[in-house]
């Protein structure tokens, strides 16, 4: 059985490593530039704005994201029509935390599969993976 003070030190780890991949995430996200016009962004920025401004985007085959699955584009709907269209950084900072408690979610399963070396190796790789942030 583990003392309380070895799960208080454990505790505290996973804390500060979150932390640091949030400050990672976050820092990608005001490093990070606008959508491109050529992009995959600028498509479901589109897509998103098309949302927010029409009523007949359900509907309507001839607008500019209809060839797109559109859960992604709602979600950014969702946040353009509280925070204001094309307001990329919060998309970013959200997507910042999400993908936190993602790499989280990775070390609770890393953890229950492999143990807890593994668990922290993968919690710290997922952290500052490239193609993560």
């Amino acid at each position: 059985m583990q003392t309380i003070s070895h799960l208080r030190r454990e505790r505290i780890a996973l804390t500060t490593i979150f932390m640091a991949i949030l400050l990672i995430r976050i820092a990608v996200a005001f490093l990070g530039d606008e959508a491109s016009q050529f992009s995959d962004a600028a498509s479901y920025d589109s897509y998103a704005s098309a949302i927010v401004q029409s009523s007949d985007w359900l509907f309507n085959p001839d607008f500019s994201g209809h060839y797109r699955a559109p859960a992604y584009p709602i979600f950014l709907a969702i946040v353009y029509s509280i925070f204001g269209l094309h307001n990329y950084l919060v998309v970013y900072l959200i997507q910042a935390l999400l993908s936190s408690f993602t790499c989280l979610y990775i070390y609770m399963l890393s953890n229950k599969l492999f143990g807890k070396g593994v668990a922290y190796l993968a919690f710290g790789w997922a952290g500052i993976y490239v193609f993560y942030l």
